[in-house]
């Protein structure tokens, strides 16, 4: 149960951090607007303004990389005892298989 608990932890710091680059990617996107509607003086800030956009994409890219590694480890684990519960033997006088 554990387990469980540490992947659903893992999967609500994922989504956090999904969230902040998502803000960051708008924040970035309006920054760009108003750089571009101020003309030649702000050409540096609108430079900043889609790196950090960029990397806000990077970011949100990782993380669902990560997100999906994280399910493909619980399909294993899960397949895993799936497996173990079939090959264990049911206890004596028992016509069940237990499985933990």
């Amino acid at each position: 149960m554990n387990e469980l608990k540490a992947i659903a932890e893992t999967n609500e710091e994922i989504k956090s951090i999904m969230h902040a680059a998502e803000s960051i990617s708008l924040t970035a996107t309006n920054a760009i607007l108003l750089a571009n509607q101020a003309g030649a003086n702000a050409v540096g800030f609108s430079v900043v303004a889609r790196e950090l956009r960029m990397f806000s994409e990077k970011m949100a890219t990782a993380m669902q990389g990560l997100s999906g590694l994280i399910y493909q480890q619980v399909e294993a684990t899960a397949s895993k005892r799936h497996l173990g519960c079939r090959n264990r033997s049911p206890q004596p006088g028992s016509t069940k298989r237990q499985c933990r």
